[in-house]
């Protein structure tokens, strides 16, 4: 029978040095995400500067942000399994990064272009995070052994939560120097 409290250091420090860039990319995906939805107010300012907060614009974006990611692990999940884990990550990584790095571009003061802008990239940038989670999964029970999965996924979540945080803090702070795009 398996010792599921094992404590060796050197499977622990074996699977850490094989997923470290995991825990990255699980960062800044996290400040992103956090971002988008800590920073909706402000975003809508930035598309109608002279108009009110558009709440119904605004709750949609959030809305297709996790419509998008829910409904693309349910669609594509199965390639995670078909094909090559790691190779999986890096599309998933670029493409969310691409997206989040274009919604920099928005026109400010765009209105509803903006906003469909917004909608666009936000829906890719869903879409891939979406696939993010099976795939970190999937990763992790082929390398992370059985009895290290829990300290693994508690780490994951900590590096998840601080940089969600770090995230809020970051945005609210370049949001309210006029430097939004740089967040993005």
């Amino acid at each position: 029978m398996e010792n599921i409290n094992s404590n060796n250091s050197a499977d622990s420090i074996s699977y850490n040095r094989i997923l470290w860039p995991i825990y990255f990319l699980n960062g800044f995906q996290s400040i992103a995400w956090g971002g988008i939805i800590f920073l909706i107010v402000p975003i809508s300012r930035i598309m109608w500067p002279t108009e009110p907060t558009h709440a119904l614009e605004m709750g949609t974006l959030i809305t297709v942000l996790s419509w998008s990611a829910s409904i693309s692990g349910l669609v594509f999940g199965h390639l995670i399994d078909k094909y090559s884990r790691k190779k999986i990550i890096v599309i998933i990584s670029i493409f969310r990064g691409l997206a989040i790095i274009m919604l920099g571009f928005a026109l400010e003061g765009g209105g509803s272009s903006a906003w469909i802008y917004f909608l666009v990239f936000i829906s890719i940038f869903g879409m891939f995070a979406g696939l993010s989670w099976p795939a970190v999964i999937s990763l992790s029970n082929d390398i992370v052994p059985k009895a290290f999965r829990s300290r693994f996924f508690g780490v994951y979540e900590i590096v998840r939560s601080l940089t969600m945080t770090f995230g809020f803090l970051i945005g609210a702070f370049l949001v309210q120097n006029g430097l939004w795009r740089q967040y993005f």
